[in-house]
């Protein structure tokens, strides 16, 4: 049995719609608008009832990002899966799953601490993680960390490199001053969340715990 698009969606519906997420047009994809971040859950269905999945994860909107793209998260398979009923309801499990995920990365990324803990222990950091890095690492006032990932961004050779190279050379002076540095963080928040549609918020987050 394939999952139908019509049944999953009404599954979501009755597991996410009532913590305040909401679904991106008729896809399968539904978002969790948290402020600075954007919780992103996606589903994908399989051939067999056993073989679906999602991703879920967060979306950091100080990327300034133009699409919806998971930056931390995880996938969940749910390939290996069973239940004692047969045509146990498929559609309903993996939304509650999902929804259990959804709450999970609420109560862990309350606050950018601990967003700053996650990325900074990254290994093989990519520059987007050196940028992650160094906006959450200067928004929790660890001036010295922020400013070692944007020197390790300014000393990048590769390709894609320059348009990061121009972000750390506007953020990187104002470390030293935290409410400018978080008012261009902001700035590039509230910037995303037009690029992706979110409504304006009538105050910025807090953006220092």
């Amino acid at each position: 049995m394939r999952i139908h698009n019509n049944e999953l969606a009404k599954a979501a519906r009755a597991a996410l719609a009532p913590l305040g997420c909401f679904q991106k047009g008729n896809s399968r994809i539904w978002l969790d608008d948290r402020g600075w971040w954007v919780g992103v859950t996606r589903f994908h269905l399989g051939s067999h009832p056993r073989h679906s999945s999602f991703e879920t994860g967060v979306c950091w909107l100080w990327r300034e990002p133009l699409r919806y793209s998971i930056h931390n998260g995880l996938y969940i398979d749910d390939a290996d899966s069973s239940s004692s009923v047969e045509h146990f309801n498929e559609e309903v499990r993996l939304a509650s799953r999902a929804a259990h995920e959804v709450l999970r990365l609420r109560a862990y990324f309350r606050g950018v601490r601990a967003a700053a803990d996650v990325v900074r222990l990254k290994v093989n950091p990519t520059l987007w993680d050196d940028y992650d890095t160094a906006i959450s690492s200067g928004l929790v006032r660890k001036p010295d960390l922020a400013r070692r990932r944007f020197r390790s961004i300014a000393g990048a050779t590769t390709s894609e490199a320059l348009d990061f190279q121009v972000k750390a050379r506007q953020l990187e002076p104002l470390l030293d001053n935290a409410r400018a540095f978080k008012q261009a963080v902001w700035q590039r928040i509230a910037k995303g969340r037009e690029s992706l549609g979110l409504p304006t918020l009538g105050a910025a987050p807090k953006l220092d715990a």
